[in-house]
């Protein structure tokens, strides 16, 4: 049975590929998260994350609300005018 795009159920394990695709991850996000601990599981040359981590990994990690990334990004703009 194959899951929805965006779907992480916490008993799956994902490749590399298809976790990425599902959170729509991109280069940079993605070393982001492995240089910040995400466990990742490794068979032979293939890399596995398990869905409980990555939900783990996500649910650890800091929260940031609208006003906190205009207030970050308001510095730069004015710093360009």
């Amino acid at each position: 049975m194959r899951q929805p795009v965006g779907e992480i159920t916490p008993s799956s394990l994902y490749t590399i590929k298809e976790l990425r695709s599902r959170c729509n991850l991109g280069d940079f996000v993605w070393r982001q998260i492995r240089h910040s601990g995400l466990r990742i599981r490794r068979v032979g040359r293939r890399q596995f994350v398990y869905g409980q981590d990555f939900i783990t990994f996500v649910l650890q990690a800091p929260e940031t609300s609208a006003a906190d990334v205009q207030t970050e990004q308001k510095p730069a703009e004015e710093a360009g005018e």
